[in-house]
């Protein structure tokens, strides 16, 4: 058991260190193959522009999600301050 305590706090400590990781893999991927592609390069440009956007947003999303306090209410939050 705590083997998996473990690998849980690992997972936990390192969650933005993979998520940043990712973010960097498919955008580059992504901004790859628009580059092997036969347009204009005005064409490109706006590819690369809107696949920066997604990529982006995506990744901030997925912050805070992983961050766990998007879901909890204001009130709770402010109880757990007062407690702590």
């Amino acid at each position: 058991m705590d083997l998996k305590h473990d690998e849980r706090s690992a997972l936990h400590n390192y969650k933005y260190y993979l998520l940043t990781g990712v973010y960097i893999a498919v955008t580059s991927a992504a901004f790859y193959r628009v580059h092997r592609q036969p347009y204009h390069s005005a064409i490109k440009w706006e590819q690369y522009e809107t696949i920066f956007k997604a990529t982006t947003l995506a990744t901030a999303i997925a912050g805070f999600a992983l961050s766990g306090t998007v879901n909890t209410r204001r009130s709770d939050t402010s109880e757990r301050t007062a407690a702590g």
